[in-house]
């Protein structure tokens, strides 16, 4: 009737705590989607990080969203989580399949965000663990 899919409103059901996280993988198994545009879920997924919602970017990962939906500036929730030092998100969303060479508009990988900002962690994981790019 609103536009939502059954598995986004399964998600919202689950992050206000009135579902199980099981009914997401119900859903999905079913052949549900999220049915979102893609710079609608990104935005989504870059509030979620910017927030520090480690348990809401978990649910909408969990229902498949693809994590390197990416806004009209091409950046990604993983430059978003990169820039500003988001460990966790950084390797929530690289677990989850994230491009950590996507580059944005201005050619600006999430490795590229993490050292601008002087992320030390995040720059360990992305060159070590998650085999970002090199550049400087």
């Amino acid at each position: 009737r609103w536009g939502a899919t059954a598995l986004l409103e399964a998600v919202k059901a689950v992050a206000a705590g009135k579902a199980e996280a099981g009914l997401i993988d119900t859903v999905a198994a079913a052949g549900g989607r999220l049915g979102m545009a893609e710079n609608e879920l990104s935005g989504v997924l870059c509030s979620a990080v910017h927030a520090g919602d480690g348990a809401l970017l978990a649910l909408y990962l969990r229902a498949g969203a693809d994590p390197s939906a990416a806004d009209y500036d091409r950046r990604t929730p993983l430059h978003i989580a990169a820039a500003e030092g988001a460990l966790e998100a950084v390797q929530a969303l690289v677990a989850a399949g994230a491009d950590t060479r996507a580059a944005d508009r201005w050619g600006h990988i999430p490795l590229d965000e993490a050292r601008r900002e002087k992320r030390g962690p995040v720059i360990d994981f992305l060159t070590t663990q998650a085999g970002g790019s090199g550049r400087r």
